[in-house]
């Protein structure tokens, strides 16, 4: 605790805590050191059983926080976090364009797998068949 989805003020994130360090650095970059002489967040089984206090509380000082204003915080932390995006953002995210995933099939974007093969190419053509299309009648 916590390894999530938190609500910011304009979306959402994920952070995922795996170790007490992780946390630690969490709750010195969220300005809430009070979090690490905490008994009820010692360690992971003490947050464990007060789940709903920590979340409740990490998810009230995320409420003020953008989300681009706060995940570099946490990545120059050592906080395991990253954005959920909307479809707009992740069709216009840096590493989406830098790696050209950007595709267009039949005229819907989208944003292809960032997996490329040495020996073959993807079928980036057409579009994710819709629901139904392909079963049997």
């Amino acid at each position: 605790v916590p390894y999530q989805v938190f609500p910011v003020s304009d979306g959402h994130i994920v952070i995922a805590c795996g170790n007490n360090r992780q946390f630690h650095n969490l709750a010195r970059a969220l300005k809430r050191d009070d979090w690490i002489s905490d008994p009820r967040f010692a360690d992971n089984a003490a947050r464990l059983a007060h789940r709903a206090e920590a979340v409740g509380q990490i998810t009230e000082v995320l409420s003020h926080w953008r989300k681009l204003d706060v995940l570099p915080v946490l990545e120059s932390a050592g906080v395991p976090s990253g954005p959920i995006n909307t479809i707009a953002e992740a069709l216009e995210d840096p590493q989406t364009l830098h790696r050209q995933m950007r595709i267009k099939p039949e005229g819907i974007p989208g944003v292809r797998t960032p997996i490329k093969f040495s020996d073959a190419q993807l079928q980036l053509l057409r579009a994710a068949p819709g629901l139904g299309e392909h079963d049997e009648t």
